[in-house]
């Protein structure tokens, strides 16, 4: 987001890396959802479990905020681009 901020003053392309960060967002996110559906029954979580869920809940909210961020950059710079 620095990068981001600084290329209003100084301009540049910065498509490339806002696309590495999304991708690694996305892999993260795909992760979580791996350990979500490997890790969890939601019907049936004890304690502990509960609240690791919770947690796992954050991240993969986090994570998609990520992404979908990305792709709202990404489309504006596209944008600027034409």
């Amino acid at each position: 987001m620095l990068r981001l901020r600084a290329s209003a003053s100084l301009g540049g392309d910065l498509r490339n890396e806002v696309k590495r960060h999304r991708d690694l967002h996305s892999a993260l996110l795909e992760e979580y959802r791996r350990v979500e559906q490997n890790d969890f029954d939601e019907n049936g979580l004890h304690f502990a479990a509960a609240r690791q869920y919770l947690v796992l809940q954050w991240g993969l909210r986090l994570e998609q905020a990520r992404v979908d961020w990305a792709d709202s950059v990404l489309k504006q710079l596209d944008h600027e681009a034409d």
